[in-house]
């Protein structure tokens, strides 16, 4: 197995006339190479993944599949709320070539921990593949604490790690701290990234890799131990993604894309989302381009 660490990208899904950009899809994947990010995580929040149905689903994944290149780490999302369509979406990507799969904790519904260790149970009785656990509360309405990861992690060893993009420092280092088996922990919050890897997480999911390098900078200069220069980039980084806060997600993730690396003033939305009003492109041109 690749060793899965550093920083990963939650892939935007390109999107065109109600279907996948697949010139978008080429280009975003030759931004990702030329930056070298460390691993290709599609069908995630910021791919929109919710609003996909299962075919959708896998043809997005099978598009990004035919741009991997063999030294890539293919890390696709296939959680759906319902554990058969997981379970089948995730032997799907393993026959397209995928290294581990990111599964979300299920969402809508209210789920205590023991529904959602029988969620996860359920699923990885059933596949292979080495997973992360994703854990975006903000998002999902359900949170997975540490004792049940751990319990996970103890009884299925091919549980690799968690993306907990809680913002939540605490329950980060609970899932550092608390886990009794080897485990990666990666910051799905990049403005938590440096913090995150003095605590020793295995590197970052961060978004705004669709699109700038900054997030590379500071693992780089993490990995080299000059933390000044990293802590200059972190700061850079985190003004970066404290302004896409205050913006429509994911879209203004999709816009800076197509704006900075296709030089097209078009954000690519996936339906029902709408595309950002004038105001909110010419904020981010004016406010947020100059500091990539």
């Amino acid at each position: 197995m690749k060793d899965i660490e550093g920083i990963i990208t939650p892939a935007i899904t390109p999107f065109k006339n109600n279907d996948l950009d697949v010139d978008g899809l080429r280009n975003l994947i030759d931004h990702l190479h030329k930056i070298k990010v460390s691993g290709i995580f599609p069908m995630g929040s910021t791919g929109a993944m919710p609003l996909f149905n299962k075919e959708m689903h896998k043809k997005v994944l099978k598009e990004f599949s035919n741009f991997i290149k063999e030294n890539d780490i293919f890390i696709p999302g296939t959680g759906k709320n319902n554990i058969e369509e997981t379970i089948e979406i995730s032997k799907f990507v393993e026959d397209l070539g995928a290294d581990a799969i990111v599964i979300v904790t299920p969402y809508y519904m209210k789920l205590n921990q023991d529904s959602i260790y029988i969620y996860y149970k359920s699923v990885l009785e059933k596949i292979e593949l080495p997973v992360l656990i994703y854990n975006i509360p903000q998002l999902t309405g359900n949170i997975i604490k540490a004792e049940t990861v751990n319990s996970l992690a103890n009884e299925y060893s091919h549980v690799l790690g968690i993306k907990d993009s809680s913002g939540d420092l605490s329950l980060f280092q609970d899932f550092l701290f608390k886990i009794e088996k080897k485990f990666k922990v990666f910051q799905g919050q990049d403005e938590f990234l440096l913090s995150s890897l003095i605590l020793g997480a295995s590197g970052g999911v961060c978004g705004t890799t669709n699109f700038s390098d900054l997030a590379i900078k500071v693992m780089k200069y993490f990995s080299e131990k000059n933390i000044e220069k990293a802590f200059e980039y972190q700061k850079k980084l985190s003004v970066v993604k404290n302004y896409l806060n205050s913006k429509t997600f994911p879209q203004a993730y999709s816009y800076l894309f197509y704006k900075l690396l296709m030089g097209k003033d078009y954000t690519g939305t996936v339906p029902p989302l709408n595309d950002l009003s004038k105001k909110e492109k010419d904020e981010i041109n004016k406010n947020l381009i100059p500091l990539l």
